[in-house]
């Protein structure tokens, strides 16, 4: 993902003698990709980012301030330049967040055609944008950030049942973005500002085998309540009726929807200590696994299980939705398994964590590895080498950076899970 830093407010200088110590020993020119730089990924060096990046910001016009368009109006607040650059930085690096498992981009097309005449949708684009630039690249866009995410709040809570009727997919579409918006400020529980989100889900009428932005927002709605679930070790907050829907899959990333809601059934019947439901969602997900068509298998794939490994294994396929499709495979694996014996250390357990990274960190895309947080909380609880555990602290910090996500408190909590594991207490 590249942002126009130029644009809105700052342009960072890179010095990579000073801070690249792998390359900068060598005497060679460093690219400055992160978290690896390509020198230290095709040569397979560990890449040392000890020392911090020197950034040396050039100054343009303060840009961080509360719009003075005003939100309810998109046409007319796209005259305000940011704000227009802001709702390209959208479409351009934010939406295909949204299209991993939707083949017909509904987040990247549709949305911000309707946007233009959607104020509620147009503020939660916006918010989500600014929020997202003001922790990549310009802090001070913050404050645009949240005067957007005010307005789009209130537009929200104003609704009545019958727009929510009317409008569902749109509304549906916009509690996602602020769900995101909320995860990116780093709020504690990204639903406290939308307690009425879940009912408007539940209540959406859908049709799973028909394309539409209702079910798009539908199944992108589930992967940040699978996410948040996964975080905090508890069931879907989703109506669980909505998770027993099948569909005839006809797209590839139709096969990451199926899984999704395998997956949604397995963290419910773990967390919700259903013994009988695990075995029969265990059945579900050996069969979908068996129907996957050939070309989900990795054109590339270096993981070897009885292999001592000092880095994550090199797994590459052929798109971003068979790696969310395949995570969510093992995460459904790792859930189900941990929940059958969850007092005892578990190579396949193990395993699975090494799996799952070595696919987010291979694809190295803002989607694959936003869509990979919730599953690297719960699943590289279990990872056992140190090396592997550092290597893990390391990439997430640089994913910090690349996608804006607060990962500090992923790696809080992997690393007490870890503490505990080295003193036979987890």
């Amino acid at each position: 993902m590249t942002a126009d830093v130029l644009d809105l407010g700052v342009s960072p200088v890179l010095h990579p003698s000073h801070n690249h110590q792998t390359i900068g020993q060598r005497k060679l020119k460093c690219d400055e990709n992160v978290p690896i730089c390509d020198r230290c990924k095709l040569s397979e060096r560990y890449c040392d980012r000890s020392q911090d990046v020197q950034i040396r910001p050039h100054k343009v016009a303060k840009t961080g301030h509360p719009p003075d368009a005003d939100p309810s109006n998109p046409t007319e607040a796209l005259k305000d330049p940011v704000i227009a650059r802001l709702f390209h930085h959208y479409i351009t690096n934010l939406a295909p967040w949204y299209d991993l498992s939707d083949a017909e981009q509904n987040f990247t097309r549709l949305i911000p055609q309707k946007a233009l005449t959607t104020p509620l949708l147009f503020s939660a684009v916006i918010a989500f944008a600014a929020i997202h630039f003001s922790c990549i690249a310009n802090v001070s866009m913050r404050t645009t950030a949240e005067a957007y995410h005010s307005s789009c709040v209130e537009h929200l809570l104003s609704l009545d049942e019958t727009a929510v009727r009317s409008e569902g997919d749109v509304t549906l579409a916009a509690v996602c973005l602020l769900r995101s918006y909320e995860i990116l400020a780093e709020d504690f529980d990204p639903n406290r500002h939308l307690s009425g989100a879940h009912a408007i889900a539940s209540g959406q009428s859908l049709d799973l085998q028909s394309p539409s932005l209702c079910r798009a927002a539908f199944f992108n709605f589930l992967r940040e309540d699978i996410t948040f679930a996964l975080m905090n070790n508890c069931p879907l907050k989703i109506d669980p009726e909505k998770l027993r829907g099948s569909y005839t899959p006809v797209s590839d990333e139709d096969q990451l929807n199926i899984v999704t809601l395998i997956l949604g059934q397995a963290i419910n019947a773990s967390f919700g200590d259903s013994p009988t439901l695990r075995i029969e969602v265990g059945h579900r997900l050996d069969h979908w696994k068996r129907s996957l068509p050939p070309h989900f298998q990795p054109t590339h794939d270096s993981f070897a299980e009885d292999k001592v490994i000092s880095t994550f294994p090199r797994t590459y396929m052929l798109h971003d939705s068979h790696v969310a499709a395949t995570q969510y495979g093992i995460v459904a694996e790792s859930v189900l398994a941990s929940a059958s014996t969850p007092d005892e250390p578990n190579k396949h357990l193990d395993n699975l964590a090494i799996r799952l990274c070595g696919l987010a960190f291979t694809a190295d895309t803002d989607a694959v590895l936003v869509n990979s947080f919730g599953p690297i909380n719960f699943c590289c609880r279990y990872l056992k080498s140190k090396l592997l555990q550092d290597e893990l602290v390391r990439r997430l910090s640089g994913a910090r950076k690349q996608t804006g996500w607060p990962v500090q408190r992923i790696i809080d909590s992997l690393q007490s899970h870890w503490k505990l594991q080295e003193r036979g207490e987890g």
